[in-house]
């Protein structure tokens, strides 16, 4: 008699108990907190890549500019020189615009590039995620 009971209990459950929906919810939450915490870390990572790719193209356009004037742009012409010629640009030298842009392009962060130079050297840099002049994220490229 008692089987008889029981095989119609079973008959009648359809669905899951909340206990069950619970902890189904449970673990997806677990999984999902752990693939977003893998992708943010990715994402940064590539936005430093894309940085240092873009400032890598800065430095042929700035190769091309010292050939031609002789010198890399001063600090204050900054890297709007490779758009514009710089008002103590050596008459007749400057052959630009070395870049196509209208402007001179942003970090993937949305901020301005930082140019240093004394003629010989340059040194460009993006601040970053955290847009923190000297902090670790910070992306850098030193040139001859």
């Amino acid at each position: 008699m008692q089987t008889k009971k029981y095989q119609r209990n079973q008959r009648r459950r359809k669905g899951f108990t909340l206990m069950e929906v619970l902890i189904v919810m449970a673990i997806l939450v677990v999984l999902g907190s752990m693939v977003v915490t893998q992708f943010g870390g990715i994402l940064s990572k590539s936005n430093s890549d894309n940085a240092m790719i873009q400032m890598r193209l800065f430095q042929k356009q700035l190769k091309f500019y010292k050939a031609h004037v002789g010198s890399y742009p001063p600090t204050e012409a900054g890297l709007d020189a490779l758009i514009n010629a710089p008002a103590n640009a050596p008459q007749g030298k400057w052959n630009g615009p070395y870049m196509e842009a209208a402007e001179v392009p942003t970090d993937p962060w949305g901020n301005q590039y930082t140019y240093s130079s004394d003629g010989k050297t340059f040194t460009i840099v993006s601040n970053g995620e955290d847009s923190q002049e000297g902090s670790e994220d910070d992306v850098t490229l030193e040139g001859l």
